[in-house]
């Protein structure tokens, strides 16, 4: 596949889909505790390998945790409240933070890993590694390279409205925070979400015609091809999962 991004190495991006659905998955088979030290070490070199910004990773884990920790952590604080209320045993919340923490860190490993490769891949790249994985559905009938041609297309409408949209937004804005009622405040930002919709659907049509328009391989095709990089991918990643393999059974 191409070689999108500067100071990474190029990669297949199907190989990188393998490995970071596997490293994704690990983490929910495995009792040793030290494995996942070895795991998060790996995933950190590769995000490094994978030339993924670590501005763009730490947005990730901010998500992460707004979406994940938080609602975990207020479950098990209404857990502690409403069992003081009914005095039951509270030994039995307690317990189990030690499997609750395990579970943070087993999602945690099948996020980042997940947004590791979506932040390190470049979108045709992802739309047409898709494309290939999901090869057997097309063979029932189902129309899945249509529908990705869509999401290709949509993708890049997005983008190329992207920068008129913020700086008329940004312009909108700096409008509204001159003024000095609340009220013409609401009114103001209601008028702008309003008219985003309204061009938003008026938009609908050209992407439509756009979509009839243009061919499938000029929007992603995907080519197996292992490089070097893969290969030298391919071969520390084995050599993690024997490690992996090797601490499990010692540890039994």
């Amino acid at each position: 596949m191409k070689w999108k991004k500067k100071g990474s190495w190029p990669m297949d991006s199907g190989v990188k889909l393998f490995v970071a659905f596997v490293l994704g998955v690990i983490p929910f088979f495995i009792d040793n505790y030290f494995n996942f030290i070895v795991l998060a070490c790996y995933l950190l070199l590769i995000t490094l390998w994978f030339g993924a910004k670590l501005r763009e990773m730490m947005k990730s884990m901010t998500i992460y945790m707004f979406i994940i920790i938080i609602p975990y952590i207020f479950g098990l604080l209404m857990a502690s409240l409403v069992s003081t209320f009914v005095q039951n045993d509270i030994s039995s919340i307690y317990s189990a933070y030690d499997d609750v923490a395990l579970r943070l860190v087993q999602l945690f490993l099948l996020w980042y890993a997940t947004s590791l490769y979506f932040h390190s891949t470049a979108t045709e790249d992802v739309v047409a590694t898709f494309d290939k994985v999901l090869s057997p559905l097309k063979r029932v009938g189902l129309p899945v390279t249509d529908f990705l041609k869509v999401v290709m297309c949509v993708i890049k409408e997005l983008k190329a409205l992207g920068p008129g949209v913020k700086k008329s937004f940004s312009e909108s804005m700096k409008h509204i925070s001159e003024q000095s009622s609340w009220k013409d405040k609401i009114k103001g930002i209601s008028y702008i979400l309003v008219s985003f919709i309204v061009n938003s659907f008026e938009r609908l049509d050209e992407v439509e015609e756009y979509v009839k328009q243009v061919e499938t391989k000029d929007l992603f095709t995907y080519k197996c091809k292992i490089s070097k990089s893969d290969a030298l991918l391919l071969m520390s990643f084995i050599m993690l999962i024997g490690s992996v393999i090797f601490l499990e059974i010692h540890s039994l």
